[in-house]
């Protein structure tokens, strides 16, 4: 695992209003579960919008650059441990990447509730050299 490495997490839901409401716990409880110093000096960002009003998903967004992925840090337990099952208990579904510094140090990971029969991550999160939030 590269030493810093980019990271991008969708959660994708088929309602605004359990989309928003997912945004809102899932950051009040980001800030109790992650410690400051963990993303401190790391760009990062959380965004609730609509991915396509056609077809209806309401998506969250986490995305982090430069970023320590290691997993007993808490930022990476909150994500995989809480948010992942929190989102399919919600009836959503999530797609994750994690490329680090070395070359073919890629990460990818997706689920989703039985709601999502067509689901593919690759409409929401893409890697090329760099990761593209679709």
């Amino acid at each position: 695992m590269g030493y810093r490495s980019e990271v991008v997490c969708a959660f994708v839901f088929q309602d605004e209003l359990v989309r928003d409401a997912f945004h809102t716990t899932a950051m009040n409880r980001f800030c109790e579960a992650v410690p400051d110093w963990e993303v401190r000096d790391h760009e990062y960002f959380v965004n609730a919008f609509t991915a396509d009003e056609m077809r209806g998903d309401y998506v969250v967004v986490m995305k982090f650059e430069e970023i320590k992925w290691y997993p007993d840090y808490s930022i990476v337990k909150f994500v995989e441990n809480e948010m992942m099952p929190e989102c399919l208990e919600r009836g959503g579904a999530y797609a994750f990447v994690r490329i680090g510094e070395e070359t073919g140090d890629i990460d990818e990971s997706s689920d989703h509730h039985e709601n999502f029969e067509d689901f593919d991550e690759s409409e929401y999160v893409r890697v090329n050299s760099y990761i593209e939030i679709g």
